[in-house]
């Protein structure tokens, strides 16, 4: 009986296979025509209708969740518009990428962040904020700003990141971001970006990996703060994992542990490649990995991702996230967690004895899963 049902499965697959080959180029052809991806030139129109068309193959060999449609259709159909958009930077300069929601205060964090890295432009697409948010956003004259009010979901998103993608095209170093996360690495005190992206290209290294550090406070989650940084600025060293999970039924290599699973058993994936070289073919399809999945296995994990993910506001965000239907993944199911674990914990914090205070990037060094480079030669290079 499961033979059959096997055979049946992939049978199913192929057919979704084969329809998709044809729909794509279809739908997207017709899009370029209506003005929606008509800013593509003919030559980048066809890489991203062949790349969709050779990761849904994938998807099918594979037995993945066909959700990934909706990356595909938001691509190709999203109502996108425009704010501004200044010139372009050098094709070295890495391009901060995210969608934003109401998150003003984390999100003026990140930009200082990023540009004491020596980030020179963001491309941000504002989700229908009603916080000030946009209007900060249309004040920056690094930060080209792009508006979708189309209601959000985990995958639309990826959709949406893609687009941005590529108003700047192929060949390029993009940071794929959260508005409550900052990549991290061993030197950033001394190294700008430019110096991590020099040892990339000379080690043949296009995506970096980093492990999703979960930030937190001495007080109880969700306390209040107005210095986000310095309030949270603790992070677990000894809580996490490597393991192997299934995908369809491929196994891959996954990072999990940190607080979050600590206390609320929480399986969240923390594995994450927020610095990517997009080479023609190259499509986001999720917030922890892009097509092709070659390297989900084989990259080691050189960076560290400050994740602000429990600060005073979240907590009412969280309980509209924790609804069925809420648009977020798996329906919902890790802000379920979330809820009902401070519910019956109200007082809870994440302290305890392998807790650190990240003062500066020597502390990974302590976190024996991330192998931080020596950019210190890397430095001497260049000067």
């Amino acid at each position: 009986m499961k033979s059959i049902k096997k055979l049946f499965k992939r049978a199913a697959f192929s057919l979704y296979s084969l329809y998709m080959s044809v729909t794509i180029p279809v739908e997207y052809n017709r899009s370029h025509r209506s003005g929606e991806l008509s800013y593509l030139s003919k030559e980048d129109l066809e890489i991203w209708k062949r790349a969709m068309v050779r990761m849904v193959k994938e998807y099918c060999a594979y037995g993945y969740n066909l959700r990934v449609r909706q990356i595909i259709s938001t691509f190709s159909k999203s109502k996108i518009e425009i704010i501004k958009q200044t010139k372009m930077p050098e094709s070295k300069k890495p391009i901060v990428v995210l969608c934003v929601k109401n998150d003003l205060k984390r999100l003026q964090m990140l930009v200082d962040h990023y540009r004491t890295l020596g980030v020179l432009k963001f491309a941000i697409m504002d989700n229908g904020s009603t916080d000030g948010t946009f209007e900060w956003l249309m004040q920056q004259e690094d930060i080209d700003l792009f508006k979708c009010l189309e209601p959000y979901q985990t995958l639309v998103k990826e959709g949406w990141i893609n687009r941005l993608v590529s108003y700047y095209g192929f060949n390029r170093w993009y940071i794929l971001t959260d508005s409550d996360e900052l990549v991290v690495y061993k030197g950033m005190e001394r190294h700008p970006l430019a110096d991590l992206i020099q040892w990339a290209e000379k080690t043949n290294t296009m995506r970096l990996m980093a492990l999703t550090l979960d930030t937190y406070s001495e007080s109880s989650l969700f306390g209040k703060t107005d210095h986000i940084k310095e309030s949270y600025c603790w992070i677990d060293t000894d809580s996490y994992q490597e393991v192997e999970t299934l995908r369809g039924n491929k196994k891959v290599k996954r990072l999990m542990g940190g607080p979050r699973y600590r206390l609320m058993k929480s399986s969240i994936t923390l594995s994450k490649f927020p610095l990517v070289y997009f080479e023609p073919g190259t499509i986001s399809d999720s917030a922890h990995y892009q097509f092709p999945h070659d390297m989900i296995d084989t990259a080691p994990c050189n960076l560290g991702i400050l994740h602000y993910k429990f600060i005073d506001k979240d907590l009412s965000e969280y309980e509209k996230r924790a609804k069925d239907h809420s648009g977020f993944s798996l329906n919902g199911k890790f802000y379920k967690q979330y809820i009902d674990f401070i519910s019956k914990n109200e007082n809870a914090s994440f302290m305890y004895e392998g807790s650190r205070k990240f003062v500066d990037s020597s502390v990974l060094d302590e976190i024996q899963l991330i192998k931080s480079i020596d950019l210190d030669a890397v430095g001497k290079t260049r000067s």
